[in-house]
């Protein structure tokens, strides 16, 4: 068989990458230093000469020292761009570091996209101190939360001081990291990366690029080595299998840094070196990064030690997870029939933990609920380190991946209504609030959450306020308060969606609306992937409304549907979820607290799962992308939005986007 179409494929692959990257950095702005040095910029009040309001505060890398020229300079150029944080990019950059921070970071849309996670070139990074003291708040919040969850034990901040990190200390560049992610999340549109002439850029030894990339990728770091590394390796069989199209292949690996930076904003000094030796360099490089022994910490590591909270949970499941469950009911949640059946059995596939959670079908409405249901004491421990303590960076992660989202629910009163008071129900950090500002810029916007997260919005800036707790027992305090209240992936969460969509009521002022996105349990998809369609989400989701029957019980309490969407909702995912479901089955995550202890062998063979895996992954993806082209114009998805009116009105005007029928339970 001739696999020469392999090489020249790869090849085709490192010239359109080395185009995006060019693109990529051709979106990063340059600063010299030529110009005027003093004046607007300058880190002083006007008016007296002394430290203004906004002053600014500075970060530099260890072996970086930024000079007062280029100070002056880049914050003049920020309060010309309307700027509170600048990345400093050297212009002298290296190749191989350039080559990182673009990889990682997209500076076209850096700036504009607010739920671009913080980036850095790991130099120097200039905040405005309004900013920096938001992020020190939000540093000082998460440390306290880790000290609750772990009961004091092993904090990872080991020098008092060392994080956040002050002014005069130098900064490694995997702090740097963590500290810039906290400081665009309290600047998320004024947050930008910037290349500066007259700044050092001093080489980082392996172990430093290590730490970066652990910072940047999380637990996701090998990939950045083993998948360059599966790179080197099929070019290097090219060479034997196909020497003409592996030359060419290896040739066009070796010239893509030319293309990324010959005649670009960034001049790295080892460019044409790097190029012309990029074959024997870069696998060196590799090496060195994946052996490098870890720096010892400085306080950037924000997450908390797996191992400090093996105690918490040994205790939790000493008295077993019996109690975790209410007895199983004989009856429909939603209409009383007794005619139920089983729909799923599954295990906790999300996080691993103990036991087997059930959904149940009836017969007669179709209502689909867990039973037996989880306990208070249930929904504490399966809730717990989800979307917070270890998993709230992950998951943080996941919620900003994305706006595509959070726009379409946005844009659903567009042409009803314009919003003076929104309240987003389940809201957790934020994230849709934060992006829904930018098509309502004259629009307040509140959240509410059972979590701290909530309050770690406010903090950020991304909610106006935040409310913690139950929404049934604060709408009494919150009555006809606001004109749009909304609820995304929030009611399948909850024990009793009846009592929340009263609160809704509550709330709403006359005339007022509510916007609902729930998972669509009629999709195909539920069917046919099973128990690893991401919907299910065992063991969170407690109930699985329908569209008919979620508009049934709307109209029941007097509120108007006026317009619903099915297509247009969908979020193509299913695919993808299902793969990581089941990869994530077969090679668990280590190190989790309230599993026993992993072996060397375990985490080899749960990263040797994923790279095997990688192909399937992304013929997933772009399966999901390819279906969701047909689902979006169809009467099916895996996700609805239902618009709803507070109003006396009878016989309700409809406007279904797609897919709404009205419904009666019976």
């Amino acid at each position: 068989m001739n696999w020469a179409w392999v090489w020249w494929m790869l090849a085709a692959s490192f010239v359109a990458n080395g185009v995006r990257l060019r693109r990529r950095c051709a979106g990063l702005e340059r600063v010299t230093v030529s110009g005027p040095t003093s004046g607007v910029g300058d880190g002083r009040d006007p008016k007296g000469g002394g430290p203004g309001p906004d002053a600014w505060a500075w970060f530099e890398g260890s072996g970086v020292e930024v000079p007062d020229a280029v100070r002056r300079r880049v914050e003049r150029h920020a309060e010309e761009r309307g700027l509170d944080v600048v990345d400093l990019v050297p212009k002298k950059m290296p190749t191989a570091a350039g080559m990182d921070l673009l990889r990682a970071v997209n500076p076209r849309s850096y700036r504009s996209r607010r739920l671009a996670s913080g980036a850095t070139a790991g130099y120097a990074v200039a905040a405005k101190r309004s900013v920096d003291q938001s992020a020190r708040s939000s540093a000082r919040s998460a440390a306290r939360r880790r000290a609750l969850l772990t009961g004091g034990r092993g904090s990872s901040e080991p020098g008092a001081g060392s994080w956040p990190p002050e002014e005069t200390a130098r900064v490694d560049p995997a702090a740097l990291h963590r500290w810039v992610v906290l400081l665009k999340r309290c600047a998320p549109s004024s947050t930008d990366l910037v290349v500066v002439d007259g700044l050092g850029a001093p080489r980082r030894v392996p172990a430093g690029r290590k730490a970066l990339l652990r910072a940047r990728y999380g637990a996701a770091w090998p990939l950045a080595v083993i998948l360059p590394a599966a790179v080197d390796v099929v070019l290097l069989a090219g060479l034997y299998v196909s020497p003409a199209w592996g030359l060419v292949a290896l040739a066009l690996w070796c010239a893509q840094p030319v293309l990324t930076f010959l005649g670009s904003p960034l001049s790295p000094g080892d460019l044409w070196v790097r190029s012309v030796l990029r074959w024997a360099l870069d696998p060196v490089d590799l090496v060195r990064t994946a052996l490098g022994r870890r720096e010892p910490s400085t306080g950037w590591e924000t997450g908390i030690d797996p191992e400090t909270l093996r105690p918490v949970y040994d205790e939790l499941l000493s008295a077993g997870i019996e109690r975790f469950f209410e007895p199983p009911r004989p009856d429909c949640p939603l209409c009383g029939s007794t005619l139920l059946r089983e729909k799923l059995r599954t295990p906790d596939l999300l996080q691993h933990k103990p036991g087997e959670f059930v959904l149940m079908v009836c017969g007669q409405c179709g209502h689909i609920f867990q039973n037996p249901r989880l306990s208070l004491e249930g929904l504490d421990f399966y809730y717990r380190d989800f979307y917070d303590g270890l998993g709230e960076d992950q998951l943080e992660f996941v919620f900003g991946a994305s706006d595509a989202a959070y726009r379409g629910r946005a844009s659903l009163l567009h042409g009803r209504h314009v919003p003076r008071a929104w309240l987003d129900v389940g809201a957790g950090h934020g994230h849709f609030c934060l992006v829904a500002g930018e098509q309502w810029p004259a629009t307040r916007f509140d959240g509410l959450d059972m979590s701290e997260s909530i309050e770690e919005a406010e903090r950020r800036g991304w909610v106006t306020k935040g409310y913690r707790g139950l929404f049934p027992e604060l709408a009494h305090e919150l009555e006809d308060r606001y004109d749009v209240v909304s609820m995304h992936h929030y009611l399948e969460h909850t024990r009793d969606p009846s009592a929340e969509l009263d609160a809704a009521l509550r709330v709403l002022q006359p005339g007022g609306y509510l916007v609902i996105e729930l998972p669509d349990p009629e999709s195909v998809y539920g069917g046919v992937l099973g128990k690893y369609w991401v919907p299910w989400f065992q063991p969170q989701h407690q109930h699985l409304l329908s569209m008919r029957n979620l508009e049934a019980v709307i109209e029941a309490k007097g509120m108007t549907v006026e317009t619903t969407q099915r297509g247009i909702a969908a979020q193509p995912v299913d695919l993808l979820f299902a793969v990581w479901f089941l990869v994530n089955r077969l090679a668990p995550a280590p190190d989790l607290p309230w599993r026993p202890p992993s072996t060397l062998v375990q985490r080899v063979w749960r990263i040797a799962a994923f790279v095997v895996a990688a192909p399937v992954f992304v013929g997933a993806f772009l399966a999901d992308q390819v279906l969701a082209l047909i689902v979006r114009r169809s009467r099916r998805s895996n996700t609805y939005r239902v618009l709803a009116r507070r109003t006396d009105a009878t016989g309700p005007t409809r406007q279904d986007g797609q897919g709404g029928q009205g419904g009666s339970l019976t």
